[in-house]
This record gives structure tokens, sequence and C-alpha cells, in this order.
């Protein structure tokens, strides 16, 4: 309770007055499942019903442990894009500075999620940004009938068929003169992402895929952690009060891991004992 309301951005009730949860409340609620998720749950029902609303909306990038939990009782909307504009923008807007670690991260993330869709699970929609932003009215009536359960989603075939239209005005952009965009940055994303950016239908501007070395890779994430500290070192001096609320943040799970006592786990033995 204390994390969320201690969040950067607050949650408010429908007066737009900050949530102080009761925490009797919450144990309560949750009691049937006292996992994290379970918590979880219970807060964001609280905050729906605080401000008067139905349902709860969310977003997360790797799902896997609310579909565990919640099972049928959520539906998913896996929306995604060309990870040459994602991780671009990414780059900028997160604590990550390095393109391979943001390449990388997302790749993962993707892979996470795409095990969830591959499924054909009923309660997963697959929705392309590019396609959204083409066709604004079509995509957003296919995703209104998957809401609602009263119209079929869009197919596969035909997502698939739109995000190719879209491929040869996409693939003169990346990487040429006054474009804005490194080739060499492209080719890096390329690298890191392409298994999964085909798999979501993307062409790639080059079939050749860079291997880095373990000893590159590590050198990466050096370079992104340090320019993590200087970002941070940033927001400090040139926005404090924004900054004060993230740390205040990390503070509580700060407090919570000193003071939370961690027991030795005993594995088996080959032949059945401890």
């Amino acid at each position: 309770c204390e994390y969320v309301e201690k969040n950067p951005v607050p949650w408010t009730d429908k007066h737009k007055t900050p949530i102080v949860f009761n925490r009797k409340q919450i144990a309560g609620r949750s009691r049937k499942n006292r996992s994290l998720v379970g918590v979880i749950e219970a807060l964001l029902d609280t905050y729906t019903e605080l401000n008067d609303c139905k349902t709860w909306l969310c977003t997360a990038a790797t799902p896997i442990g609310l579909k565990q939990h919640f099972g049928s009782r959520l539906k998913y909307i896996y929306l995604y894009q060309d990870p040459r504009d994602a991780c671009l923008s990414l780059r900028d807007s997160t604590a990550d500075s390095h393109l391979y670690v943001v390449a990388e991260k997302w790749a993962q993330e993707q892979e996470t999620v795409m095990d969830m869709a591959r499924d054909n699970d009923s309660n997963v929609y697959r929705i392309n940004r590019e396609a959204l932003e083409q066709d604004k009215d079509t995509q957003m009536g296919f995703l209104e009938g998957f809401i609602s359960g009263d119209k079929a989603q869009q197919s596969d075939t035909a997502l698939k068929s739109m995000e190719s239209s879209l491929q040869d005005e996409k693939l003169t952009k990346w990487g040429n003169e006054g474009s804005g965009v490194a080739e060499e940055d492209v080719l890096m994303i390329e690298s890191v992402c392409g298994v999964v950016m085909k798999e979501q239908g993307y062409t790639l501007k080059s079939e050749t895929l860079t291997e880095y070395t373990a000893d590159q890779v590590s050198e990466f994430h050096s370079l992104n952690a340090e320019k993590a500290e200087k970002k941070e070192a940033d927001l400090r001096t040139q926005d404090p009060e924004k900054w004060g609320r993230i740390d205040a943040q990390r503070e509580v799970l700060a407090r919570y891991a000193r003071d939370t006592l961690t027991l030795p786990v005993t594995l088996p033995d080959d032949d059945g004992t401890d």
C-alpha cells in the first residue's frame, strides 16, 4: 500500500484526492490469495471502486504472472511496434541509455509476451501500432469487438497484410541520409531483435546480423550503467521535485528489503535426502 501511495504519479479517487489505502481492507480482500499479485488485484479493485468505474486497465511489460493469477478474468491487449522506433524512443525516455541494452530488454519482453500470443488464447489480442496509426477507426473497431466480446477479433492474416503494406515506406527511412537515424543504430537493433522482428512481420533492412562478443556485450552494459548514473544525477539537479518523488518510492522498497529475512533453501540430494 505504501509503495503505491508513494508512486511519483499519485493514485487519486474520483475527486482527484490522493488515495490512502485501508490496510485491513486490502489484507481482507487479498486473504484468499496472499501473493504479491493478489495484493495488487485488491489495490486495483479498490482504486476502481473509488473512481466509480466498472473495471481497471493497466500496462505490464511481462504479464505472464498476471495471467497465471487472473486466468480468464483479464483480457490482454498485446500492442507492439517496430523496435527501430521503440528502442530509439526508449533510449531517450528510460533509465537505460545504451541502445544494445534497450534492444536486449525489448527483445526479452517481446519473447515473453509472444509465448502468450502463440497459444491462440481468445483472451489475448495482437495489435500493431503502425497499423493502428494508419487506419485508426478500423483497428479500434476490431479492438472494441475484442473487449466487448461481440465480434470476432481481427485475423492474424489480416494483421500481417496490414503490416506488410507498411514495410516499403518504413524501410526507406531507416539509416538513410536525412532520416535522423544512424545506420549503425538500425543495424544494432536489428542484430539484437531480428528473430523477434521477423516473427512480428517486420522486414529487416539488412539480412546480415552482427554477432557481438561477450566482451563487447559486457562493455555495452558498463557504458549503460555509467549513463544511467549520469541521467539520475542530471535529474536530481534539474528537477529535484520529480527526483524526490522517485526516491521516496525507492526508499519504501529499500526499507522493506532491509527488514525482510531471507531463509536459505535446502535442496534434496540426488537420492532424495536432504
